[in-house]
């Protein structure tokens, strides 16, 4: 049966058993818990291959439901990756962004049908929210994936105790950029709300993941530095600011390149699990 603690975001369809061809689950996604386990779990499933099973550090790890990436680190990537795809195409089949229908609430509607008109933006927005919350709340995981990866030297090499580690997976990340795995990663997150209705707040969480990955590089993810980063909020509002006629030269462009290369880094580790930031 489904875990108590589970219950509520998840349900049965149609059970499996020893005759079913065919199962069938609902899982509830809520802006309150934008990231359910079962749904996580499912991603998991789908994403994990043979290679992955076979390995025997992943194969002893599957019991434990607290462990960050239980079927291995690709597998994690991997599955969180196609959430985010999930997410892309969700929202692609609404007519309008969540930042359009925030600015049509804002301005108000026509009579006679204004009150209906505006309950049903309402919904749609709210439904965006969700989903926008699910893509914030992967990358989130992601970035705890990224603080929890071993294989860092004790002193650093070429100014970072990443340096061999980013050597010795270049490979793959050639490998992601040669069968486009890569750019399809990039363009989603060039186009995915992660801050919902706020562009800003997109902005800000991609600005702040570039600050994190470069902290990581040189072993300072998890130090207190950290706790010296400007919140997402406070940076949202930075953000908003560097949008307007009053904000100078400088900001605009801070923002403009530190949500470039954030987008870009993530999607490397994404793709590969792994960086080129030469």
């Amino acid at each position: 049966g489904v875990v108590k603690e589970y219950a509520d975001d998840f349900e049965w369809q149609r059970c499996p058993d020893e005759e079913a061809q065919d199962v069938e689950a609902r899982i509830t996604v809520r802006r309150d818990r934008p990231l359910p386990r079962p749904l996580l779990a499912l991603a998991r499933l789908e994403s994990i291959t043979d290679a992955m099973l076979e390995n025997t550090a992943v194969t002893s790890a599957c019991g434990s439901d607290n462990l960050l990436a239980p079927l291995g680190q690709d597998c994690e990537r991997e599955a969180l990756g196609s959430l985010l795809c999930v997410v892309e195409l969700m929202l692609h089949k609404f007519a309008q962004t969540a930042s359009a229908d925030a600015i049509d609430l804002a301005a108000g509607f026509e009579e006679p049908h204004a009150a209906l008109q505006q309950m049903a933006v309402i919904a749609r927005l709210g439904e965006k929210e969700v989903l926008s919350g699910l893509a914030k709340a992967v990358y989130a995981r992601l970035l705890e994936v990224l603080g929890a990866l071993e294989g860092r030297t004790e002193e650093p090499v070429g100014g970072s105790v990443w340096f061999c580690y980013l050597r010795d997976a270049k490979p793959k990340l050639e490998r992601a950029q040669q069968s486009g795995h890569f750019a399809k990663h990039f363009c989603r997150l060039q186009s995915l709300p992660l801050g919902g209705s706020s562009s800003s707040l997109t902005e800000a969480l991609h600005s702040s993941a570039c600050f994190k990955i470069f902290l990581w590089l040189h072993n300072l993810f998890n130090g207190p530095i950290t706790e010296k980063i400007a919140d997402e909020f406070d940076l949202s509002g930075w953000a908003a600011y560097a949008l307007s006629d009053r904000a100078n030269d400088y900001l605009k462009l801070y923002f403009e390149k530190t949500a470039l290369w954030g987008r870009y880094l993530m999607a490397q580790f994404i793709a590969s699990g792994t960086f080129a930031v030469s």
